[in-house]
């Protein structure tokens, strides 16, 4: 499972593709908990579940591919996410 998150820096925003791992890492849920979360049609349990994400600062080592280099609209690929402000 992937959840497709817009990240932005001052300098711009990207899309990340965060697999599953990553996901449960960020939001304490998987992929397929957030998809059976909007099922739901529950506005206030989707946007419930990922407040932990919002306005926090995360590090992120990504997989980039010719296709991210070559056109505009494509998702990078997290294969680290980390949280530690030494780091960041």
């Amino acid at each position: 499972y992937r959840l497709n998150v817009i990240v932005m820096d001052e300098t711009r925003c990207i899309n990340i593709m965060l697999w599953n791992q990553e996901a449960k890492i960020i939001l304490g849920k998987s992929a397929n908990d957030i998809r059976d979360l909007m099922k739901d049609a529950n506005e206030n349990a989707c946007l419930k579940a990922f407040e932990p994400i919002i306005d926090r600062n995360f590090l992120f080592k990504l997989s980039i591919s010719h296709k991210n280099v070559t056109s505009i609209d494509q998702a990078y690929n997290a294969v680290k996410i980390s949280d530690d402000v030494a780091l960041i």
